[in-house]
């Protein structure tokens, strides 16, 4: 190798290392994000979870008092008649011992059980309405928000807000009014089924975030301890490549092989539609060839279950739990199925597999389908051809028993017309032989007009129509003889 030569390889090579070095830590910094997202969504979704069970709490303690038409409690300096509901009779009693109770209505109980709540725990809860009895209750600018988008068919509303100088986690679910609630808000115009208004719950975010930075702070460096160990596997491999140019051509064939190998694998992974759900039968993934084979995106499927699904296709649950049964005792399931499209029938091919833990456990299932209506068309066609062959074949046959047949013949007919001939000769005018003799010629002479049809069928060996007519010749010669 020439010194040009080598110093052209190393400045090669140092871009080369140079531009691996800079794929690599794009690819770590790529990565690392993607993962501090992750774990923001996580940590987002647990303290959103945290919120949703506070709602479902008071919606629990709601629907009692308003099942019970409110509840009786004694009067205190925390829990005054409810000024709002005056106009319902017997809202204040007293006990035969002397005791004067009050009539707690759901919304004054929940406001009281939020205001506990707050006190104790953290959670800030909150019940308003558009159109509040109470004024207290009205809304606060995110509120109102909140309410408004559930006219218009929203089902929840959530963000991280900022409340005083701390920032809370906020979500609302509207309330819809039931028949225990009209005995309070009927007056104003309420019916079942309609926003009533809803109830808001705020998570302090601030134990939540200080998990989140533990996690964010190992990601970081974690991935940043990869990041050193790669640039250090590159730093040693790139002096070694300089210390041994002369393995530079097998390194760079080995690399290609590798490359061609990935690449083969990639294609044919996207032939591949793949998905897998958890032991609940939830679907988890669902990968691009999925989407085309099936129809569905990942958004519509993600988080459904198979069984919701399968009701969508109109697929039996008896089909269902066979290939889970077939894979729990077999290790896998296999099917075909035909789908209707705009081009004509699809013919997919489709393996059920368990997902397997290092302890031997399944923990999920794994379904790979394939689209073999090109391999399907390709066995169609190849037993056509097949059929073809055997066809020709029966009719090549055909065509050399016609030929021997014709020529047989032919030498029969020769034999009965030539001795036919010498005997119609031979015998005198008169004889009663004579009548014989010309029967046996005539019949000679009809054979022999059969004759050249036969012995054509036999030379060019026709097919179809063509041997319809060899059997027609057949039929009549025997007919005539």
């Amino acid at each position: 190798m020439s010194a040009a030569h080598k110093d052209g390889s190393i400045s090669r090579l140092r871009v080369m290392f140079l531009t691996i070095a800079l794929f690599w830590s794009v690819l770590i910094v790529v990565l690392a994000g993607w993962n501090c997202w992750q774990s923001y969504s996580a940590t987002f979704a647990i303290a959103l979870t945290t919120a949703r069970e506070s709602y479902s709490k008071d919606l629990v303690y709601r629907r009692w008092t308003t099942m019970h038409g409110g509840v009786y409690v004694p009067i205190t300096s925390d829990t005054l008649p409810n000024p709002y509901l005056s106009h319902i009779p017997e809202r204040d009693i007293v006990t035969p011992a002397g005791r004067k109770l009050t009539l707690i209505n759901p919304a004054y109980m929940t406001r009281q059980v939020h205001e506990l709540g707050e006190k104790e725990y953290g959670p800030q809860g909150h019940i308003t309405s558009l159109k509040p009895i109470r004024p207290e209750n009205a809304p606060d600018p995110w509120e109102r928000g909140a309410l408004q988008a559930f006219e218009q068919g929203q089902t929840e509303s959530s963000s991280l807000e900022t409340i005083g100088n701390e920032t809370y986690l906020r979500f609302m679910h509207p309330l819809l009014t039931e028949a225990g609630c009209l005995k309070c808000h009927a007056s104003q115009g309420y019916k079942i089924g309609d926003i009533r208004g809803g109830i808001s719950v705020s998570v302090p975010w601030g134990p939540f975030q200080l998990a989140l930075r533990e996690q964010l702070r190992g990601i970081v460096l974690a991935y940043g301890g990869i990041w050193m160990v790669g640039m250090l596997g590159l730093y040693l491999s790139r002096r070694g490549f300089q210390n041994h140019l002369s393995a530079r051509q097998q390194a760079e064939e080995a690399l290609i092989e590798k490359t061609t190998t990935l690449d083969n694998i990639l294609r044919n992974a996207n032939n591949i539609a793949i998905a897998t759900v958890d032991l609940d039968f939830h679907i988890t993934y669902y990968n691009p060839m999925a989407e085309k084979l099936f129809g569905y995106s990942a958004e519509q499927v993600i988080g459904k279950t198979i069984q919701e699904m399968h009701t969508r296709e109109a697929v039996a649950p008896e089909r269902f739990m066979d290939a889970i049964e077939q894979v729990r005792s077999k290790g896998e399931y296999r099917y075909f199925l035909e789908q209707k499209t705009a081009s004509g029938i699809r013919h997919i091919a489709s393996r059920v597999s368990g997902i397997i833990s290092p302890n031997g456990d399944i923990t999920g299932y794994s379904l790979f389908s394939e689209d073999i209506t090109a391999s399907k068309h390709a066995e169609e066609e190849r037993q056509q051809l097949e059929e073809c062959l055997h066809r020709s074949q029966k009719m090549e046959a055909l065509g050399k028993l016609a030929g021997g047949v014709a020529h047989d013949l032919n030498n029969v007919l020769g034999v009965l017309s030539g001795y036919s001939e010498l005997l119609l000769e031979r015998l005198p005018e008169g004889s009663p032989l004579r009548t014989y003799a010309a029967n046996i010629l005539k019949s000679s002479e009809k054979g022999a007009n059969h004759r050249p049809g036969l012995a054509d069928a036999g030379k060019k060996r026709r097919r179809g129509r063509r041997g319809n007519q060899f059997e027609r010749h057949c039929c009549q010669s025997f007919r005539d003889s």
